[in-house]
């Protein structure tokens, strides 16, 4: 969704249908901005960033890359203070992973 400085609804967006057919029988974990203006988002068990930029017309995400990660989803976000630096979870052992993308 989108809001304007009124928090009045100006845009909704969804999954494009290939990510969502990799969620399986889950949905949408985590999801964090990049510096680079695109949506990073994880499903529940995949082990993979899903790299979204918002669609120039229309209202479906567009799919620009998917990331392998050493994690099972869950929850994302960046370190700020260190570029390219995504913080995840690995659930089975409960561990925070540290991962450095491009």
């Amino acid at each position: 969704m989108k809001f304007d400085e009124s928090w009045r609804r100006v845009a909704g967006y969804v999954y494009p249908r290939e990510m969502i057919e990799r969620f399986q029988q889950m949905s949408n974990s985590g999801g964090t901005w990049g510096e680079d203006g695109r949506l990073y988002a994880t499903g529940h068990d995949d082990g993979a960033v899903f790299v979204l930029s918002l669609p120039t017309a229309g209202s479906v995400l567009l799919l620009q890359e998917v990331l392998p990660v050493a994690a099972e989803g869950q929850g994302i976000a960046w370190d700020r203070s260190e570029p390219g630096t995504l913080y995840s979870i690995l659930r089975s052992t409960r561990e925070v992973v540290v991962s450095k993308l491009r």
